[in-house]
């Protein structure tokens, strides 16, 4: 089983020892250890520092730089200059009067096909009928007349 040690049992001996002059040579070796340190010391270790802060300022001012760059863009960037959209736009006008003249003519052309359509149409019926063409103009003056008459 286990023995109960006790304080008084152990003594007062310690059971660490500290060289002889350890705390007398102490700051001695910690001055030489310094002194060495020093000597070793090269050029990039004293810089080190002020290159890292400088380093910092440069990209905080790259940040800042891009980023008024974005915000400050206009809402639209065109690539053309003043004389290149006045040409665009005289070249829109243009064509777009040319469609328009061109849908008008094929307008035209379709009414006309329905017209001549009609007119063929009216023909057979009253050749079909055996119209005279005389007649036909008499019952129209009279009808135009009556129209007036009511109005």
């Amino acid at each position: 089983m286990k023995q109960d040690k006790r304080l008084s049992d152990i003594g007062r001996e310690q059971p660490f020892e500290v060289p002889d002059n350890y705390f007398r040579d102490l700051p001695g070796r910690i001055m030489e250890q310094c002194e060495a340190r020093e000597k070793k010391r090269s050029f990039i270790h004293i810089l080190k520092p002020a290159l890292s802060l400088a380093a910092m300022f440069v990209s905080v001012a790259l940040i800042a730089y891009f980023a008024i760059q974005l915000i400050d863009q206009p809402e639209s960037k065109t690539p053309y200059g003043k004389e290149d959209i006045a040409e665009a736009e005289y070249y829109d006008q243009y064509y777009n009067q040319n469609e328009l003249m061109e849908n008008l003519q094929e307008n035209e052309a379709i009414q006309i096909e329905e017209d001549s359509e009609k007119t063929k149409e009216y023909i057979e019926y009253l050749l079909n009928e055996d119209i005279d063409y005389t007649t036909l103009i008499n019952e129209l003056k009279e009808k135009q007349k009556e129209g007036k008459d009511n109005q």
